[in-house]
């Protein structure tokens, strides 16, 4: 079981945690002289959105931390309740499940629009997932 809930934990990290973590830092990391043009150039484009105006650089900005918070949020709210399942349980199958799913979910939009990092992130947390609740259910723990 011990084995199980470290994958379990990892998928957590990997999911929430750390994708997060590094959705935050890539947003905040000095932009390249062409990154910085074309955010000068979102910065010009100004959006009528209901409640005011706002520059797509600044929604695009804001939007993507706000990404990288709610995935840490995610990860450790997950954390938080494998800590609180007692040592000899996994957490219940509904959260297994979701966490699956929207780990799925969120590989095949990293391989469809994005990159190598957020892709293999989200493609391990995925398979820890997967890997715990299939265990878990041969097991009969699940």
């Amino acid at each position: 079981m011990q084995k199980l809930r470290f994958i379990y934990g990892l998928g957590c990290w990997l999911f929430g945690v750390v994708t997060g973590a590094v959705h935050v830092l890539f947003e905040l990391a000095p932009k390249s002289e062409k990154g910085e043009e074309l955010s000068q150039l979102l910065a010009t484009f100004i959006l009528e959105l209901p409640g005011g105006q706002v520059s797509a650089y600044s929604l695009f900005f804001g939007i993507s931390l706000l990404m990288g918070l709610m995935l840490i949020g995610f990860g450790i709210a997950n954390l938080l309740v494998l800590h609180r399942t007692p040592k000899d349980h996994l957490p219940p199958l509904s959260f297994q499940t979701v966490n699956m799913l929207f780990s799925l979910l969120a590989l095949l939009l990293a391989w469809n629009y994005l990159f190598i990092l957020p892709t293999l992130l989200t493609g391990l947390s995925f398979l820890c997932f997967l890997f715990v609740l299939i265990a878990g259910k041969v097991r009969g723990t699940g």
